[in-house]
């Protein structure tokens, strides 16, 4: 029977049954749904976590810190680029993991504490347990970053990092590891690291030749003058960003000598010279010149260049590469690279006058790269 007013007891059953159900299969949807967003999220954390390892690996402002951390054997070789010693400048077979520090010098990433771990809402820890051992519910996953040279021969000087990632998961609860090959990644560092260089403090000079203040040198009127030089102070370091300039008052050339002739060069620790610019003049006044890479001719000034005597000349070196410059315009670039450091020397030609420079306006500019 039915009530005018209601539903039939049958209705109200199936009714009821209906709201069953749904609710039951409300309920097992939920509790499959749970699951996958704690799974999401956590690969969201992880995401996070590993993003602001490479944001760190990245920012170049702390570098200086992190690899002259003394724990970061690996960077040792970057440390040492002052040395002459070609040993403690080798790069070759260095790797490792290394230690990350900020501009504070608070250690941001203990990469060689085998422990360090990142939390399943993302945040570092230090309870992490690698397999077999039974993982920390807590502590699940571990960043192993590892760092190695990337070097073509030996020695091996200044060469790039490969800075690359493995990251693994250990949880103790968890039978099925997530996928965690989308968390890896390799990135490549250049010029990591260049150690401070001292300003230049001018020209010295070996007995028998004469500067002409501190940004001259003059010429020579005697033989026993010939093969001797001034010099630049101090060491030079090639992984910078460096500019030599000069100019030679070729009215001042004895131009009754044979073979007159300027030397300028960048040389290594023993004064040999590595790149140099030999500044000729004739017995009629014509100018030119030719450079040389380790003592073998290498390139001369082009026919078409006529040289008046009033030109300014630079060596550019651009960490390591070495550029010969005219006027700014840069016309030739050397095959070998600079790889220690380097001074600079001054062989000034004969001259009828030695009241002023020879080699004069001599001025070296160095900035960070």
């Amino acid at each position: 029977m039915k009530s005018n007013q209601g539903m039939s007891l049958v209705e109200v059953l199936i009714t009821s049954m209906l709201i069953i159900l749904v609710i039951m299969a409300s309920a097992a949807a939920i509790v499959q749904l749970f699951p996958g967003q704690k799974t999401t999220e956590r690969s969201f954390n992880f995401i996070v976590a590993r993003n602001q390892i490479i944001d760190r690996l990245i920012d170049e402002r702390a570098w200086g810190i992190t690899v002259n951390a003394k724990e970061n054997s690996v960077f040792s070789c970057l440390v040492n680029q002052e040395q002459t010693s070609t040993g403690q400048r080798n790069c070759n077979g260095a790797n490792g993991v290394t230690n990350v520090y900020d501009l504070a010098n608070n250690l941001v990433y203990d990469f060689q504490n085998e422990k360090l771990g990142i939390t399943q809402e993302g945040s570092l820890c230090t309870e992490y347990k690698k397999s077999p051992l039974e993982g920390d519910p807590i502590c699940v996953l571990s960043p192993n970053i590892k760092v190695q040279a990337l070097c073509e021969t030996n020695p091996c000087f200044n060469p790039p990092y490969l800075f690359s990632s493995d990251f693994s998961f250990n949880s103790g609860t968890e039978h099925t590891n997530p996928n965690l090959s989308p968390m890896n990644f390799q990135l490549i560092k250049s010029g990591l690291y260049c150690p401070p260089q001292d300003d230049p403090q001018g020209l010295t000079a070996q007995p028998m030749i004469q500067l002409d203040g501190t940004n001259g040198v003059k010429g020579i009127q005697n033989a026993a003058q010939v093969g001797k030089f001034a010099s630049e102070t101090v060491n030079l370091l090639p992984c910078r960003s460096l500019n030599i300039g000069f100019s030679i008052a070729t009215p001042l050339y004895n131009m009754a000598a044979a073979n007159n002739s300027t030397r300028v060069c960048l040389s290594d620790s023993t004064n040999t010279c590595l790149f140099s610019f030999l500044h000729k003049i004739s017995n009629t006044g014509v100018l030119s010149y030719e450079l040389y890479q380790n003592n073998a001719l290498y390139s001369s000034s082009p026919s078409w260049m006529t040289l008046t005597g009033a030109e300014e000349y630079q060596f550019q070196v651009y960490n390591g590469i070495v550029k010969f410059c005219v006027d700014n315009k840069c016309l030739h670039f050397f095959s070998q690279k600079l790889d220690g450091p380097f001074r600079l020397l001054i062989y000034p030609g004969w001259v009828t006058d030695t009241s002023s420079g020879l080699i004069a306006n001599v001025n070296i500019s160095t900035f960070e790269l």
